[in-house]
């Protein structure tokens, strides 16, 4: 199985740090907070950055929330910050069937952070400075900072260290081949302006001009815009996003 990114709540171009990560950890946080979903928490994060957030959320039954740029710095783990390109938080949710879904697309995130950023799929291995994927826990223990997420959450949906390390080297039955995952056509959904507004009619604009076939779909005086396909990797699609990013425009990416 494989994800794609939701990126209502992206920083934009001039929100979060422009400070490129050193590809050494990827650090596994958890919200420890039990009545907030996914939405919510990504929300807050937006709205608050300056304050703290991570490149990732993971809630809400598996959806993966960007939020910081993947290979930026985040602010999640004070002095190990500017040594983790991906921060990922996981929802605290009671629920164990979206526990379940979420934990699928923590551990599939995780690894795929570490295939692209060339990074051991061990957890909690050695001191400071040795690389691998690291809990908010091993940070403080070894760098700085006093949390201990996110054992106690995952121990009480029956997670232990041993699995959840065994499952970040193994996945959990489902494929991080991102070479495979490449070869898949997306389409970039952007959503939902007035109808005829400045925000509409810039997006039809863009796509007319470099040549984007485009679909509209309208609900009541609302319209969403589906954009391509395009190859998941492709840098018409990256560039199609950033423009998205720097207008603030809301929009998700599709296979």
């Amino acid at each position: 199985m494989s994800y794609t990114f939701n990126r209502e709540f992206a920083l934009a171009a001039n929100e979060g740090s422009s400070q490129k990560a050193q590809n050494l950890y990827v650090i596994a946080h958890e919200t420890a907070n039990p009545t907030a979903t996914g939405r919510n928490e990504a929300t807050f994060m937006k709205r608050n950055w300056r304050n703290a957030y991570t490149q990732f959320i993971i809630g809400d039954g598996g959806i993966i929330y960007l939020i910081g740029e993947p290979g930026y710095v985040a602010y999640g783990a004070l002095s190990a910050n500017p040594y983790s390109p991906v921060q990922i938080e996981l929802q605290h949710t009671k629920d164990k069937t979206m526990f379940q879904k979420n934990y699928a697309a923590y551990i599939w995130l995780i690894r795929w952070a570490c295939n692209k950023y060339n990074i051991p799929k061990t957890l909690d291995a050695g001191k400071a400075g040795t690389k691998g994927v690291k809990s908010h826990k091993w940070v403080s223990d070894n760098i700085e900072g006093d949390h201990q997420d996110p054992y106690s959450y995952l121990a009480s949906m029956g997670i232990n260290k041993a699995q959840f390390a065994k499952d970040i080297a193994n996945g959990v039955n489902q494929s991080v081949n991102t070479t495979n995952n490449t070869r898949k056509r997306q389409t970039v959904n952007v959503y939902w302006f007035t109808y005829g507004s400045s925000g509409h009619k810039a997006v039809i604009d863009y796509c007319k001009k470099y040549g984007w076939s485009y679909k509209e779909e309208r609900n009541k005086n609302s319209v969403k815009i589906k954009i391509g396909t395009f190859n998941q990797n492709s840098d018409n699609k990256f560039a199609l996003e950033k423009w998205l990013a720097n207008k603030n425009y809301n929009y998700d990416v599709t296979i």
